[in-house]
């Protein structure tokens, strides 16, 4: 028996090995679990390494705070900006939830409505670093932001959030689409960027 816990500690395992996997009804979602791994990767491309590690590292403890103070940075700032931030951070959330990573899928739609918060033009970035919070559990200040809050106190509210902020054509070109390496569409990406765009042309 000691030799086999020696073995499995000495044995490292990949960043997808250690999500955990649900079995999804092929009616919610009929891709094989290693292509919705591969979107969750391609995904990620869109935000960098540092992004991933900040929001993953420690999900269940992100905060309004802790997304100001990276967000606001001068290398991340963009990523608050771009109006097709906030669909793909709820699209990985989406795909998290999808693979039972549900503490990854609430720190992503928690981000996701931080972006869109940011992006609305009463509340840009800047101006929530200076506005007074009551209550972060609570932030009624950021109608935007607080639903996310709301949406991440369970699954359950998480993924009727979800399926709220992302509309089915998101969901079924995620699911349909042929692709050869099994990532998303250039329809899927101008679809998003598409939709999200009136909330940010101010920042362009």
């Amino acid at each position: 028996m000691a030799r086999g816990r020696t073995s499995r500690a000495g044995k490292k395992p990949s960043p997808k090995s250690r999500l955990p996997t649900k079995k999804v009804d092929a009616k919610e979602d009929p891709r094989p679990m290693e292509e919705r791994l591969e979107s969750i990767e391609y995904h990620w491309s869109g935000f960098g390494p540092l992004a991933k590690r900040f929001l993953l590292q420690r999900p269940n403890e992100l905060s309004l705070k802790k997304l100001l103070n990276f967000f606001s940075q001068p290398d991340q700032i963009a990523f608050a900006l771009m109006s097709v931030s906030v669909g793909t951070a709820h699209m990985l959330s989406y795909e998290y939830f999808n693979v039972g990573a549900y503490e990854n899928a609430k720190a992503l739609t928690l981000c996701g409505a931080f972006f869109q918060q940011c992006q609305c033009d009463e509340t840009p970035i800047e101006k929530i670093m200076t506005m007074p919070i009551k209550d972060e559990s609570n932030p009624t200040e950021l109608p935007l932001y607080y639903q996310g809050v709301q949406a991440i106190k369970n699954d359950i509210t998480n993924s009727c959030y979800l399926k709220r902020v992302l509309p089915l054509k998101y969901q079924r070109i995620m699911g349909f689409e042929s692709h050869t390496q099994n990532t998303p569409g250039q329809a899927y990406v101008d679809l998003i960027s598409n939709d999200w765009n009136g909330s940010s042309n101010s920042k362009k």
